[in-house]
């Protein structure tokens, strides 16, 4: 009999033996499963953040390039509004379109013709001049006017703008500015009455008045279109004032 109970527990000890070493197994796989899982994550988040970072950095290159090609088509587009000015068209071209506001874009020029883009601060074209150098005519077009065609004359050899003299600037004498078609307008944005009047330029498509202060300043600008009714002023500290027809 004591043998029996021997025998009895000695089973019992291998069996809860075995049992504690398949928890244990167990306990270990869990562990071990548990770790791999969270490496992985890590490793996961570490691939996704360095994607995040390639595509920042796409991006950053992207407008980088982005704005350096803005700065050299800016650039390249006052290059071309300085080599205008030396065309012997250039003259004509500012008498009957006010250019103040406008870029130039050189698109043809060869031996026989010029063609000039003058485009606002969109980039979108307002008018077009072509010019033909062998019979010197020149075409000036508001390409948003059905009616577009400003003027189709042929041009004398009076030189670029920095060599040509104005012929239609007027003498230094103040000038009366109530007998302009442009005076009702400037009076309704303007104090006229406390400045001094001074028309630097008028010629049968434009007017070019200044205003000076008591201490001779000169304070606005308007710039009257005819063939438009047009006139914009300008105050030389302050910039636009006012822009459109006639009031």
């Amino acid at each position: 009999m004591k043998k029996l109970v021997i025998a009895i527990v000695a089973i019992l000890l291998v069996i809860g033996g075995g049992i504690g070493y398949i928890a244990y197994g167990s306990q270990n796989d869990t562990e071990e499963s548990d770790t791999t899982t969270a490496t992985n994550e890590q490793e996961d988040d570490a691939d996704d953040a360095d994607a995040t970072d390639d595509q920042t950095e796409e991006a950053d290159e992207g407008e980088a390039e982005d704005a350096e090609q803005a700065t050299e088509e800016s650039d390249e587009k006052d290059t071309n509004s300085e080599e205008t000015q030396e065309y012997e068209e250039y003259g004509t071209i500012e008498d009957h379109v006010d250019i103040d506001d406008l870029s130039t874009d050189v698109v043809e020029d060869n031996n026989h013709k010029r063609i000039i883009l003058l485009e606002d601060n969109d980039g979108q074209p307002q008018y077009k001049s072509i010019y033909v150098k062998d019979s010197k005519r020149l075409k000036i077009i508001d390409v948003n006017d059905d009616d577009g065609l400003i003027f189709n004359e042929t041009i004398s050899d009076k030189g670029n703008k920095k060599d040509q003299k104005d012929s239609s600037k007027t003498s230094s004498k103040d000038t009366e500015l109530s007998e302009f078609d442009e005076y009702n307008t400037m009076k309704k944005h303007i104090d006229v009455d406390d400045y001094d009047v001074k028309k630097i330029e008028d010629n049968k498509n434009k007017r070019v008045i200044i205003l000076k202060d008591a201490k001779g300043n000169a304070q606005y600008k308007s710039i009257y279109i005819k063939h438009k009714d047009t006139v914009k002023i300008i105050d030389l500290d302050g910039g636009l004032v006012y822009k459109g027809s006639l009031e």
